[in-house]
């Protein structure tokens, strides 16, 4: 499922599991049992976790609307007429159009930080398991398995849009991503409820029990489909989309619908995203006044090969036009998966080893993400915007980005 970063941590790999093979064969040695295979227990979606974070955190990146220009349906004139002094949302998709036949440019930079497990930012799974891998009525051992996956993602977002009608444009992003990612991977054997407890609230931060079996990275113990420790670069997922606002008789409001074909140029092995297509709809409301302003956006996105990646999402934000030349905003976003991620494959223990059971700790990461925050956008000169923004996650269920910093600027041609 990943592919090793490099091939010389295969050596290695092979002798820290032969170790920790050889520390379950001692535990079991008194009755002839076979070793219990501590790799099938490795984590194998990490992958998908990160892929599903980051394209939920790049497609919020700012700004996801356009510039300080806005066109609004005129029903005098039948036509969209130009509205000065309002800068639009840099958080929630909106009906909002920059001049016909007009390009806009959007270049924006994102830092964040994948790290949110449970178990004190690890994912943490107690096993029972057979001491002889064949006979699921030998005695017993529980076992604590701990993951720590620490991944420092940077975006470089080139997006732009192409106005077509008064009232409809189409847009194209494309992301460049880094990411530097940290691991660890931890297997004690436990004794009593104590300690199960222990090591299930703590994750790798509890091998100060004295009994660890393993700890090393997870790229160092010859897991199967190895994994990208490391630093890896690759482009993310292109997006394509096209927005559509339908006439309404009063200026301040608009209504509208965006749909967004997300492409598989990215890298799950890599940390990147995903190599598999999407198309997600969004109903799109707003309402703006030469103060204030009300954004939402709702929809529905549809994976095409998994629906670990198929989501509900909602996003709304209120502005506030400080000046003519300064907006601020909070708001919310937030993704409703329609799948669970097992971050360890937990179905597949029971075949690898007849009779295991999870008797603590959690191997899914979540469905559920909410991320709140806000920024400023500036409007300088002419139709030139630049945004600032932050965001933090509500919930801390699943692997999640800890803090979203992101600034950008825009500019229609």
């Amino acid at each position: 499922m990943m592919r090793s970063a490099r091939s010389s941590g295969a050596p290695r790999g092979i002798v820290l599991a032969g170790i920790a093979t050889f520390g379950l064969l001692a535990i079991a040695a008194h009755a002839g049992a076979q070793p219990i295979p501590i790799s099938q227990f490795a984590p194998t979606n990490i992958d998908q976790a990160v892929a599903r974070t980051i394209l939920q955190t790049v497609s919020q990146l700012p700004p996801v609307t356009n510039v300080g220009l806005s066109y609004q349906y005129d029903p005098q004139l039948d036509t969209f007429v130009a509205r000065k002094g309002s800068l639009g949302s840099g958080m929630v998709p909106a009906a909002r159009f920059a001049r016909k036949g007009s390009i806009t440019g959007v270049l924006s930079f994102a830092y964040f930080g994948l790290d949110q497990f449970n178990g004190e930012d690890s994912s943490s799974v107690v096993v029972n398991v057979p001491s002889d891998r064949f006979n699921p009525n030998s005695p017993k051992y529980n076992l604590g398995v701990a993951t720590r996956v620490t991944t420092d993602v940077y975006v470089a977002r080139l997006a732009s849009r192409y106005t077509i009608l008064d009232n409809m444009d189409v847009g194209l992003t494309l992301p460049l991503i880094v990411t530097k990612v940290g691991s660890r991977y931890v297997v004690q054997q436990l004794q009593g409820q104590q300690e199960i407890d222990r090591f299930a609230n703590r994750g790798v931060k509890s091998p100060d029990l004295g009994n660890t079996l393993i700890d090393a990275p997870l790229n160092e113990i010859g897991i199967p489909g190895g994994f990208n420790d490391g630093t890896n670069f690759n482009t993310g997922n292109m997006v394509l989309d096209t927005k559509y606002g339908i006439p309404l008789g009063t200026p301040d409001f608009g209504v509208g619908f965006q749909v967004e074909l997300r492409l598989p140029t990215a890298s799950e092995s890599r940390f990147t995203g995903t190599d598999t297509t999407s198309l997600r709809g969004l109903f799109l409301a707003n309402w703006q006044s030469e103060i204030v302003g009300a954004y939402l956006a709702a929809g529905y996105e549809q994976d095409f090969s998994t629906n670990v990646l198929s989501n509900g999402s909602v996003a709304a934000s209120i502005t506030a036009q400080i000046t003519d030349y300064l907006l601020l905003e909070g708001g919310m976003n937030g993704a409703f998966y329609v799948k669970d991620i097992d971050l360890y494959d937990s179905s597949k223990f029971g075949v690898v080893l007849p009779g295991t059971t999870i008797v603590a700790g959690s191997s899914n990461l979540g469905k559920n993400e909410i991320n709140a925050g806000g920024g400023l956008r500036l409007n300088p000169a002419g139709d030139l915007s630049l945004s600032l923004y932050a965001t933090t996650p509500v919930n801390d269920s699943g692997y999640r980005p800890q803090e979203v910093i992101a600034a950008s600027v825009d500019y229609p041609f």
